[in-house]
Order: C-alpha cells, then sequence, then structure tokens
C-alpha cells in the first residue's frame, strides 16, 4: 500500500514540477523558433509565405549553460545555439536569452 501511494503522490507531482520552473534546452529551442517566426510573420502576411525566407534561421540545437530566475516570471539564460540559414550558412554562438511564459509557451523577450 505504502509502494503504491508513493507511485500516486510522484504521478501527482511530476506534472507539476514540469509547469514551474526555468525552461530547458527544448523549450529555448522552440522560443528562438517562435521567435524569428514572429519576426518575419509580418512582411509574410503582406508580401506573401515566401517573404523573408531565406532570413530565418532553423534553430539546429540549444544547450543551456544556465539560467537564473528574475522577477515577473522572466528567466535571464545563456545557451550554446547553432543556427543555420541559407544567406548566412552554419552559425554557433554563445547567447544571453530574456524568456518568460505565455499562454503558448516560452517566449523570447530579447536577445542580449
Amino acid at each position: 500500500m505504502a509502494q503504491r501511494m508513493r507511485w500516486v503522490w510522484l504521478m501527482v507531482l511530476l506534472p507539476l514540477a514540469a509547469c514551474s520552473g526555468a525552461p530547458g534546452d527544448g523549450d529555448v529551442q522552440a522560443a528562438l523558433e517562435r521567435h524569428f517566426a514572429e519576426a518575419v510573420a509580418p512582411a509574410q502576411a503582406k508580401f506573401g509565405a515566401q517573404a523573408g525566407a531565406a532570413l530565418v534561421p532553423t534553430v539546429q540545437s540549444v544547450v543551456l549553460q544556465s539560467c537564473a530566475a528574475r522577477e515577473g516570471g522572466h528567466y535571464l539564460c545563456e545557451a550554446q545555439v547553432s543556427l543555420h540559414s541559407k544567406v548566412l550558412g552554419q552559425r554557433q554562438s554563445l547567447t544571453r536569452l530574456l524568456l518568460t511564459r505565455d499562454a503558448n509557451g516560452w517566449r523570447v523577450l530579447s536577445q542580449l
């Protein structure tokens, strides 16, 4: 019975733990992809889906180095990011991002 109760608590607490705290590598990658897509959305709405497409990089990988909580539910994260674009080719850089969570997931507020 005690073993069963441990599993019940584990199943209740794990989803809660996943919903709070700092973003992970996949969260930051999704936030960057969203950030780049939103940056070209106005041009695409006006000139068609291909407008600016060559400028939008593909996020190939994100490896978080650190992530620290800030006021207002924001997180300042440092990540090694690997990008590829048709214009610039392959790029890898260490970047700092200010992120927050909204109804659609993590959002990049600024790239520092």
